[in-house]
C-alpha cells in the first residue's frame, strides 16, 4: 500500500473513531427542542432574572475572575495594581472574613491589601466552578473553591484550597457589582509569620 493511501486510511479511521466515540455535545439535553414555547423551567427563570437584573450570572462570574486577576497584579512588576483600584468594587462597610484576617470596612481592606502583598513575591488563584444565586433582595450570592498558591519573600511556598462565599449588590452609578461580604474558609490555609 502506498504512503498516501495509508495516510488516507489512518485519517478515515480517526474520523470514524471520533464520530463513534466522540462527545455528544450536539445532542439536545432534553426533548424540548423543536417545539415552540416548550423549554425547561430553569431556563425560563434564567431569562426572567437576566431581564430583571443589571448583571447576568456570567457577568458575575467574569467579575470574580476580574477581582482575582487584580489580586495577582498586586505583586506584578509589569502592571502593578494597588488597593485604590478596588475602590469602586468594595463597599465602604465591607465585611471580609479570611482565615487569618478580619476586615470590617474599606480602610481595613486597604491595610490588608498592603499587608499581604508586601509579603509576597507573587501568587495565583485557580478557581473552580462558580455558583451564582440571584437573591430575592436583589443581591447576588457567589460560591466557589479557589486554590491559592503563593510564594512569600521569606522563601516559603503556600498552597491552600479555600471555599469562598461572596455577597454582591448592584449600584446604579457603577458598571460592576459591589462586594458587600466575602467569607473564606479553609482548614489548610496558613499564612507564614
Amino acid at each position: 500500500m502506498s504512503r498516501e493511501c495509508l495516510y488516507g486510511v489512518v485519517v478515515l479511521l480517526a474520523v470514524v473513531a471520533v464520530g463513534v466515540a466522540g462527545p455528544a455535545i450536539a445532542d439536545p439535553p432534553e426533548q424540548h427542542n423543536g417545539r415552540p414555547g416548550v423549554y425547561p423551567a430553569d431556563f425560563a427563570m434564567t431569562l426572567d432574572q437576566q431581564g430583571a437584573r443589571k448583571f447576568t450570572a456570567n457577568d458575575i462570574r467574569s467579575f470574580v475572575y476580574h477581582v482575582f486577576s487584580m489580586y495577582e497584579r498586586a505583586t506584578s512588576s509589569t502592571r502593578r495594581v494597588g488597593p485604590e483600584a478596588f475602590r469602586l468594587l468594595v463597599d465602604d462597610n465591607v465585611r471580609i472574613d479570611f482565615p487569618d484576617y478580619k476586615i470590617a470596612n474599606w480602610s481595613q481592606f486597604v491595610e490588608w491589601h498592603k499587608w499581604i502583598h508586601q509579603r509576597l513575591v507573587g501568587d495565583d488563584h485557580v478557581l473552580g466552578p462558580i455558583e451564582v444565586k440571584f437573591m430575592s433582595d436583589g443581591s447576588y450570592q457567589v460560591r466557589f473553591v479557589v486554590v491559592w498558591r503563593a510564594l512569600f519573600k521569606t522563601g516559603e511556598y503556600t498552597e491552600a484550597r479555600i471555599e469562598q462565599t461572596w455577597r454582591l449588590r448592584e449600584q446604579e452609578d457603577r458598571d460592576l457589582p459591589v462586594i458587600e461580604t466575602y467569607v473564606a474558609k479553609s482548614a489548610d490555609s496558613r499564612v507564614p509569620d
